[in-house]
This record gives structure tokens, C-alpha cells and sequence, in this order.
């Protein structure tokens, strides 16, 4: 097997803290949909509650694709701008740095959520329903949520 280049490993190595942020952000908005179908199930029959939460994050998963598609405009409007000599001198490195980050971020996690609408909102109505259905799994977690 041909050994990754050095960059490649540097890159990965700088990437880990976000990729870590990404997937606690992901586990923190599971249990935020847990609670918002707890939540619901006080005025709502456990199906509604389902539907409810499901359609809340699928709303949320538009949201991340249209801040994706700002950011990825905004990254090659500036792109544009430094092509025609209009960069901004005031900013330092890090701050240059950071925001062609972002924008990459953004273009990427748009283009995941794009390719994966259809499972997204799948995944979402069906861990609903599932919450729902079950009253073992909706015990469980309630007992992660509210320990005793």
C-alpha cells in the first residue's frame, strides 16, 4: 500500500478537532429533537409529535444548505474580488484563512446535505416514529435525558 503524502497526513491532523465539533453538534441536536418530541407529546398524540419533530429537522436541514449556498456564494464573490485585485489588505492571515475555511465548510456540508436529502428526512421520520412507537425506547431515553 503506497504511503499518504505528508500534507495529507498534516491535513487530517488539523481537520480532527473540527470533525470532532461536527459530530458532538450532530449527537447535541439528536437529543434536542428527543426533548422537542417530549416536549410535544404534553399536547400532542406520539405520532403528531413524531411528525412534528421529523419536519422540525428537516426545516433545520434546509437551513444548513441555504447557509451553505450563502457562504459558497460569498466565497466566490471574494475569489472574484482578489482576481481582480479588491482583496482586503486589513485582515491578517488567520482571519483570511478561517473564512476561506468556512466557505469550503459550507460548500461541502451543502453538497452532503443536498446528495442526502431524501435520507436525511427518512432518518428523521423514522427515529420519530420509532420514539413514538416505542415506549422501551422512549423510557430509555427520557432515563438519558432526565436521570433519577
Amino acid at each position: 500500500m503506497p504511503e499518504a503524502p505528508l500534507s495529507w497526513i498534516n491535513s487530517c491532523r488539523r481537520l480532527h478537532p473540527f470533525f470532532s465539533a461536527v459530530l458532538v453538534s450532530a449527537a447535541a441536536i439528536a437529543f434536542l429533537c428527543g426533548a422537542a418530541y417530549f416536549a410535544l407529546l404534553n399536547v400532542a398524540s406520539p405520532a403528531i409529535a413524531a411528525l412534528v419533530t421529523g419536519l422540525g429537522a428537516l426545516v433545520f436541514a434546509v437551513l444548513i444548505v441555504m447557509a451553505g449556498r450563502l457562504l459558497s456564494r460569498r466565497k466566490r464573490a471574494a475569489s472574484r474580488r482578489q482576481d481582480r485585485g479588491e482583496a482586503d489588505e486589513g485582515l491578517g492571515k488567520r482571519e483570511r484563512t478561517a473564512g476561506e475555511l468556512s466557505g469550503l465548510l459550507g460548500a461541502e456540508i451543502a453538497s452532503v446535505a443536498r446528495s442526502n436529502m431524501r435520507g436525511t428526512l427518512l432518518a428523521s421520520l423514522i427515529a420519530g416514529f420509532a420514539i413514538g412507537a416505542s415506549t422501551r425506547l422512549r423510557k430509555i431515553l427520557l432515563d438519558l435525558i432526565f436521570p433519577r
